[in-house]
């Protein structure tokens, strides 16, 4: 996976938790 994508989904992750 590129590095843009895990980026893109840790930051969404974050979002969603918060």
């Amino acid at each position: 996976m590129p590095a843009r994508v895990t980026s893109m989904t840790a930051h969404f992750s974050t979002a969603m938790h918060m």
